[in-house]
């Protein structure tokens, strides 16, 4: 993959978060709405790409059409947000619903969907290392130290991600994720789609995503929205989110989570049987 993005001087405003988190986000917030690929730079640092993945010959469509036939869960966050969406990847411990380290049920539920989305991790790998090397580079260091590599997509980066389906979600910072390198989102759209526009207000602008976008970013370190969608009963919206989980540190290698497991119910167990 070789990339030749125009580059655009942006400068971070000031903003109160506390006036925009969890508003709707819309596109009258942003005064300037970017259409086409480009490289965003403040101070000399690389902050925001896109990129036209049709442009450069990648085409994605079967994972679009595997995408078709996930079954998708309609929840709340922890942050409390609605969200359409499957996680995918690998998942840390959680006491209550799952507590060991693991793949996500995406896995078992449609693998082949599961495994095109993974291998989607290394299209956007390639965009992020041309673009930005220094950040991927520390991102490659931070992530490699903390997290043991059976726990990494395509031993890259990212060791999870998320598919999100038709969200207008309101403005959020991405909570979980390692501090201070991007996060990777691929977006996809039907025909007769209108809206669902990446608002980003501390840089005062919202960005189109034409289908097969991808769009590099802090989701954790900016104020970011998903602006109204108008979607036919025959069309769609995906985002598909890469991140690497700070909570995977905690995973031993999975042979050891399997162990550690029966060791953990052995003893609930005898708890409750009153054996000690």
């Amino acid at each position: 993959m070789t990339l030749d993005l125009p580059v655009t001087k942006v400068t971070r405003r000031r903003l109160k978060p506390s006036d925009y988190r969890f508003r709707h986000a819309a596109e009258a917030d942003c005064a300037e709405h970017v259409t086409s690929p480009g490289i965003f730079t403040e101070a000399g640092r690389v902050m925001l790409v896109t990129v036209d993945l049709k442009a450069l010959g990648v085409d994605l469509s079967p994972l679009v059409t595997l995408l078709h036939g996930v079954r998708f869960d309609e929840h709340r966050r922890t942050s409390g947000m609605p969200s359409t969406s499957r996680v995918f990847g690998f998942e840390p411990r959680r006491t209550l619903r799952k507590d060991f380290c693991g793949t996500t049920s995406l896995s078992v539920e449609h693998p082949d969907a599961h495994k095109a989305l993974v291998d989607a991790a290394g299209v956007c790998e390639s965009a992020y290392q041309l673009t930005n090397p220094s950040l991927y580079s520390q991102h490659v260091e931070v992530t490699r130290n903390r997290v043991l590599a059976q726990w990494h997509l395509r031993n890259g980066v990212f060791t999870s991600g998320i598919v999100n389906k038709n969200n207008p979600l309101p403005y959020h910072y991405d909570t979980g994720n390692f501090a201070s390198v991007w996060s990777a989102m691929l977006v996809f759209k039907g025909p007769g789609l209108t809206g669902g526009h990446l608002a980003v207000p501390e840089y005062d602008r919202c960005f189109t995503l034409p289908d097969h976008t991808l769009f590099c970013f802090d989701g954790q370190g900016l104020l970011h929205g998903v602006t109204p969608i108008v979607c036919p009963p025959d069309s769609y919206r995906y985002s598909v989110v890469f991140y690497s989980l700070k909570m995977m540190w905690a995973c031993l290698p999975p042979q050891q989570e399997l162990e550690r497991i029966r060791r953990v119910k052995t003893d609930r167990e005898r708890r409750r049987g009153g054996l000690r």
